[in-house]
């Protein structure tokens, strides 16, 4: 399954003081990282962590997060947690249309 998992930092240098070992974490753990990176603020601050996981199921997911310094040692203020599917790009040829159909045929 794939989750998104959004997160806002708590203010202060948590982050910088967590972040070697969150990076040793990430390394070590990298096969079900799909995508990770910061938030960015509009004044170039990391306000955040974006983060999309391949993992069995939330369980899995939940382990993991909970060993991750960033979470363990409390960086972040807020934790959304969204499963989700790929749609573009297209895992096989003709799945985008196939989202279309369906799409029509439930507004018919």
């Amino acid at each position: 399954m794939l989750f998104v998992v959004y997160c806002k930092d708590k203010p202060g240098d948590l982050r910088a003081r967590l972040r070697a070992d969150h990076l040793r974490y990430a390394m070590a753990n990298a096969r079900p990282y799909k995508f990770g990176g910061p938030l960015i603020g509009e004044d170039g601050r990391v306000v955040g962590s974006i983060i999309l996981f391949e993992v069995e199921d939330r369980a899995h997911l939940d382990k993991l997060l909970a060993a991750d310094p960033y979470f363990r040692d409390g960086l972040y203020q807020s934790v959304e947690v969204h499963a989700t599917r790929q749609v573009i790009p297209e895992l096989e040829p003709g799945s985008l249309q196939q989202e279309l159909a369906k799409e029509l045929e439930q507004r018919r």
